[in-house]
């Protein structure tokens, strides 16, 4: 059934279910149909507008509108957002997850009464996340701190520097979020923690060695039931040209897929804003180089340059068959995940699992 749902997709439609594009405000969808004649996108990144929630605070305004909308749509788009412990990311009015720094039981005395008690209440903040229409999280860190100068340390959202901690905390997370049917996003692969500067605003080079990193900022990733891994905009130098990992085939297809055997679904930070990126070409190239480096949702924040990207990618797996397979190969995963999420209308969810 998957392949021939795949099959009967025109490149367009397959450019769309590869892309997740966000924006302020409550109508984003239409916005996005406005432009593009389709609300049948990979998903839909629910934002902050001029200090308003994205989503309407008095019910779920912002998902109801995605959901209408994919009324139409035989593979729906997701509902994203960005909800992470604490308070420094959450762009969901929800009543917020608590910190593991700041949970009853103390991480360093008893580390598996602390990840029963963050598993517990990671389930309940999912839960809240499902009423509000959320099907993908891109909350979950496994960042893994390199000491307190380091950037992810120095904005105080990691889960510390001990590599099986910040593993079984963000593992606890991820069971959290499958227990209440929502995907949870680990990231930022290969690991934040080790960054000095802040890919938003400038090249994000890791102080760790490949070497390092194995025993290292590998560790949370190891044997995860999530769903989804985010590649950020890491880089390593004398690896890969000094690609970004969003945009390294070596890091995402090899360190991550065969170093790892993660199987799952990767997606990109994001292509649009963060400084670490946009000096790679236009946003359409940065696109396609994330495919083609492995990923197989490119989140773009902003929708802005929506028709570029799709041009981009429809005219390159248009002339390179190996690109078209890449792209085929990432609508197979992506659909086997929506089908869990019960957004694939011919598929039973019950026959598809979600972590």
């Amino acid at each position: 059934m998957l392949s021939s749902l795949i099959g009967e997709m025109s490149l367009r439609d397959k450019a769309l279910q590869l892309l997740v594009v966000g924006g302020p405000g409550t109508d984003l969808i239409e916005a996005i149909n406005q432009r593009v004649g389709s609300s049948c996108v990979g998903g839909v990144f629910l934002t902050e507008a001029q200090n308003n929630w994205g989503f309407d605070i008095n019910g779920r305004a912002s998902a109801d509108a995605v959901l209408a909308a994919a009324l139409g749509c035989t593979v729906g788009p997701v509902v994203v957002t960005d909800a992470e412990a604490g308070l420094r990311v959450l762009k969901v009015p929800v009543e917020p997850l608590v910190h593991p720094k700041n949970l009853d039981v103390a991480l360093g005395e008893d580390l598996p009464g602390a990840t029963a008690e963050f598993r517990s209440r990671s389930t309940r903040f999912a839960s809240d996340l499902a009423a509000a229409g959320v099907h993908l999280n891109l909350g979950v860190l496994a960042d893994v701190d390199v000491d307190a100068n380091h950037y992810m340390a120095r904005q105080r959202r990691s889960f510390g520097g001990d590599p099986v901690a910040v593993g079984a905390l963000s593992e606890a997370m991820v069971m959290g979020h499958c227990e209440a049917g929502v995907a949870a996003v680990l990231k930022h692969f290969p690991n934040q923690g080790a960054t000095l500067n802040d890919p938003h605003f400038g090249d994000s080079v890791s102080s760790n060695s490949f070497e390092q990193w194995r025993s290292f900022g590998a560790v949370p990733y190891v044997d995860t039931v999530a769903p989804v891994v985010m590649t950020g905009h890491i880089r390593y130098r004398g690896v890969d040209g000094d690609r970004p990992a969003s945009l390294s085939s070596e890091i995402t297809n090899g360190w991550l897929r065969s170093e790892l055997g993660f199987n799952g679904v990767v997606i990109t930070d994001d292509l649009a804003t963060m400084a670490g990126v946009t000096v790679e070409g236009t946003a359409g190239a940065r696109a396609v180089a994330a495919i083609e480096a492995g990923a197989d949702w490119v989140l773009f924040v902003s929708f802005s340059e929506i028709e570029q990207i799709i041009a981009s990618i429809v005219e390159r797996a248009s002339a390179d068959p190996g690109f078209l397979a890449r792209v085929d190969e990432s609508l197979d995963r992506l659909l086997r995940l929506k089908a869990a999420l019960g957004l694939v209308n011919p598929l039973d969810p019950d026959q598809f699992s979600l972590c």
